[in-house]
């Protein structure tokens, strides 16, 4: 857990640095990183002899990719949805 945390917040101070012309490219690649080590998690631990190594990798790059999340959306909604129905999209 630990390692989740420790990623998904160094995630949220780097994320200034992406071309955020890019965030659907962005927010595409960490859903399916994301999706990918969530689906390891069970089999590598029993594939890796019951090692908490491959769990802990895992959860870092679920948290690691966890936070390009928000940032993403947030760029995603301020360019396709109208100022006065933000709120609305968020809140949906």
């Amino acid at each position: 857990m630990v390692s989740y945390r420790q990623l998904f917040v160094f995630r949220h101070f780097t994320d200034s640095l992406i071309d955020h012309s890019l965030s659907g490219q962005v927010l595409a690649s960490a859903v399916l990183l994301w999706s990918l080590s969530t689906l390891i998690v069970v089999p590598g631990y029993y594939m890796g002899g019951g090692s908490i190594l491959i769990v802990c990798l895992c959860r870092g790059i679920v948290g690691l990719m966890e936070g390009v999340n928000y940032p993403a959306q947030t760029e995603l909604i301020s360019h396709w949805i109208p100022p006065q129905e933000r709120s609305r999209a968020w809140a949906w």
